[in-house]
């Protein structure tokens, strides 16, 4: 039989929240009047052998006949709704194509390897990291290409992307294609052991099975959703897997209503955010560099009348030309220090005031040139 799931709720820390909570954050009240998107996405989270792709399949087929089951209510169907068409992106089905084109490949181009390619011959080669990536990449672009396709259809689209999702940043991936193109977004999670995805994986052919080690290891590193820390998996459902028949298991209504949960599109916010954040740094950049320029101009005057009293001290010839000399280059050091604090070349170490700091560097860059004049001076 086909591995199937039966709804349960959670009392697991672990896989969600506690008995009594409720598994989203918003119900199907709150959905109503909202703005449903064209194009929305069911993730489907779980371990190799607990049912994804049979749940995809059997979603895809009621969805095709418009019917859920005898028990689910004429309001889930509504006759005054656009149909929902579903794409089913599977991602060991990618794999399987990439890896039967790969091997086809490799058959071409050595024409003395005496192998029959078929789908069974794929899935019993080793597995291939660069095949998986390649694969994942074709599943993602599939995505894309649908919601691309479906914007300007009068049709809703559902896309099941059915992957095992066990890392938070894989459904992070599908969420920001999401995001970007304002689709909604839901996630199913299927609860499994490892021993129920053990017995399932036996029943399944030679060529369709995933090693015992594999289910082991997701089964201790996937990362359930946690609506309370990551926002963006509020809208989500656990059911669990038994070895029976599918009936009353998924709540149609919100498999429906899935639309209407547009996550907000925070990239385009952050970049809004960085480009606020950018001008006013240059904002504050300018007035403090006006501040600066106020503040360094009287400072030359300063530096001007003590450079005269050293010139009478020694009684130096040519006042007027080192005085001019000295006035220029005054100026030329101010403006290198307020061009070196634009261009980012003034560190901060140990200065949180700017102004002070333009302060400080041009008090040492004017002593030094001070300094080196008064020899130079001396020496003629």
């Amino acid at each position: 039989r086909e591995a199937v799931p039966e709804t349960v709720e959670m009392n697991s820390e672990k896989h969600g929240p506690k008995q009594g909570e409720t598994l989203v954050s918003r119900d199907s009240k709150e959905d109503e009047g909202k703005k449903t998107a064209k194009v929305c996405i069911l993730l489907l989270v779980g371990l190799p052998a607990s049912g994804k792709t049979s749940l995809a399949k059997h979603i895809k087929r009621k969805f095709a006949t418009n019917t859920a089951s005898s028990s689910t209510t004429p309001s889930v169907f509504p006759k005054n709704q656009p149909l929902i068409k579903v794409t089913h992106v599977c991602f060991d089905e990618i794999y399987n194509s990439t890896a039967m084109k790969t091997k086809k490949a490799q058959k071409e181009k050595n024409s003395s390897m005496k192998l029959k390619v078929d789908s069974k011959n794929v899935l019993d080669m080793e597995w291939d990291p660069l095949i998986w990536k390649s694969s994942r990449e074709a599943a993602f672009t599939q995505i894309e290409d649908t919601i691309k396709s479906s914007i300007d259809s009068d049709e809703q689209r559902l896309i099941i992307v059915d992957d095992n999702m066990y890392y938070r940043s894989m459904r992070a991936q599908v969420v920001k294609i999401a995001r970007t193109n304002n689709c909604g977004v839901g996630i199913l999670h299927l609860i499994s052991d490892a021993h129920s995805c053990h017995s399932r994986n036996e029943k399944r052919s030679p060529g369709q099975r995933v090693s015992q080690d594999t289910i082991n290891k997701m089964c201790k590193i996937l990362e359930p959703p946690n609506p309370k820390k990551f926002p963006w998996e509020r809208n989500f459902r656990s059911i669990k897997i038994n070895l029976i028949q599918l009936k009353h298991v998924l709540e149609w209504t919100w498999l429906r209503n899935i639309g209407k949960h547009i996550l907000p599109n925070t990239f385009e916010i952050e970049a809004q955010m960085k480009k606020e954040k950018e001008l006013s740094i240059a904002a504050n950049q300018r007035s403090i560099i006006h501040q600066a320029e106020v503040r360094l101009r009287k400072l030359v005057s300063v530096y001007i009348k003590e450079f005269r009293g050293r010139l009478n001290e020694i009684k130096a010839q040519n006042v007027k030309f080192l005085m001019k000399r000295a006035s220029k280059r005054m100026g030329e050091i101010r403006k290198q220090v307020l061009k070196d604090y634009q261009e980012g070349k003034l560190r901060m170490i140990g200065k949180k005031d700017a102004l002070k700091l333009l302060v400080d560097v041009y008090d040492e860059r004017i002593k030094q040139f001070m300094s080196e004049e008064k020899l130079i001076i001396s020496g003629t």
